[in-house]
């Protein structure tokens, strides 16, 4: 038996396997997004996309071309439990107790992937049937939804007695979960295209993948062009941090106006180009000010114009986060607004670091909703700091 068949048998066992007293399943569903894209048109939207991208080179050899169908699964978690049991202990007092929690925790990539529950979709027994290409997701998130669940707990624990766990002596033992009162467990499934383009000269695989639900390109890799190339050798670090599931999309914003930009130089010097954008990047009413705008950000890499870059209103939640990340030092907004996607979910953050961190930006940019969310987080008991609390006072 294959690795990939062992880790589905193992998933279908960890999937239904009993929790409750008196033999009672998991709740759960398994929803197929009705998809509208087939094979063919995945394959002509892969087609146009290369050949119409500066990006790559605009040549295709069809029989270097192979395509995997199969799905990408997406979990929707919900627990409950009632007299969940602990042990607190709080200046080496002894505090026993019961406590009432409830969370849940979703796939962050449905929300990136521009998915939504009320698109039609169809109910259905079990994913057996299904070729999974992201089936370790399933036992992944489960796993950081009960990290999150105890999480919640302890927080809640350690406000009802005030235990300080942030002091060395205290802390809460949160016993093993024996049952649940509910446990809701929802997957929503995706047709996928992966395709392939074996290169025979660099013999390397390029791998894409296109929704079959709404067509979107999710990945597209392909044999570079010349220009690109050149661009990259110059543009390789981003202006500023980027993660790495949105540097693609950088690329191509800073790829697209660099195009532009070169077309501009025919006709005028960098020296010259450089000038006018300096003397008009705070004049909006200039009708070219849009255009200097990026050129001096992306072609001229002046980090300090980010302060008046507009982000960009969109559907496209890839397009939102990285205005986010562009602005994160310069537009005190920014900060605040990436804080909030965090705690969706979308961007996975196993501890409260990165939501700390990208609050206290903000806050130095002069946010006060940051700097209240801040002083209410190490307020709680869980987390309490004075020297954080003096500082967001």
């Amino acid at each position: 038996m294959r690795i990939a068949e062992l880790s589905f048998f193992a998933l279908n066992i960890y999937l239904f396997h009993k929790i409750n007293k008196g033999d009672i399943l998991e709740k759960i569903n398994y929803r197929l997004l009705v998809e509208t894209v087939d094979k063919d048109k995945a394959f002509n939207i892969y087609k146009n996309a290369i050949i119409s991208s500066d990006k790559f080179i605009n040549e295709i050899d069809e029989t270097l071309i192979t395509i995997e169908e199969g799905y990408y699964i997406y979990c929707f978690y919900y627990g409950k439990i009632i007299d969940l049991e602990y042990l607190a202990i709080q200046n080496k007092n002894n505090i026993k107790g019961k406590v009432d929690v409830e969370y849940n925790y979703y796939s962050g990539d449905f929300l990136l992937n521009g998915l939504s529950k009320k698109m039609e979709n169809n109910s259905v027994d079990s994913i057996d049937m299904y070729r999974i290409f992201n089936i370790d997701d399933v036992i992944k998130f489960e796993k950081v939804f009960i990290e999150g669940l105890i999480n919640k707990a302890e927080e809640l624990i350690s406000k009802r007695h005030r235990v300080v766990l942030t002091d060395k002596l205290n802390k809460i033992d949160v016993v093993p979960i024996r049952e649940f009162t509910v446990f809701s467990k929802e997957f929503y499934i995706e047709k996928v295209y992966k395709i392939h383009y074996v290169s025979k000269y660099k013999k390397k695989n390029y791998v894409s993948l296109i929704s079959g639900l709404t067509g979107e390109i999710y990945n597209l890799e392909y044999i570079t062009s010349q220009g690109f190339n050149d661009f990259y050798k110059k543009y390789k670090s981003p202006l500023v941090y980027i993660p790495y599931f949105l540097l693609d999309d950088y690329y191509d914003r800073c790829f697209s106006v660099y195009l532009k930009t070169k077309e501009e130089l025919r006709y005028i010097s960098e020296k010259e180009l450089l000038k006018k954008i300096k003397d008009n990047v705070e004049n909006n009413e200039h009708p070219n000010y849009d255009e200097y705008l990026l050129e001096g950000i992306f072609y001229f890499k002046k980090r300090g114009y980010l302060k008046y870059y507009k982000i960009r209103k969109s559907n496209n939640l890839r397009i939102t986060l990285l205005d986010l990340f562009l602005t994160l030092y310069y537009q005190k907004l920014s900060g605040l607004k990436l804080a909030d996607y965090y705690k969706l979910g979308v961007i996975y953050d196993k501890s409260n670091k990165q939501w700390l961190k990208l609050l206290d930006i903000a806050y130095k940019l002069g946010n006060v909703e940051a700097k209240k969310l801040l002083y209410e987080h190490y307020l709680e008991p869980k987390y309490y700091d004075q020297y954080y609390l003096k500082r967001y006072s």
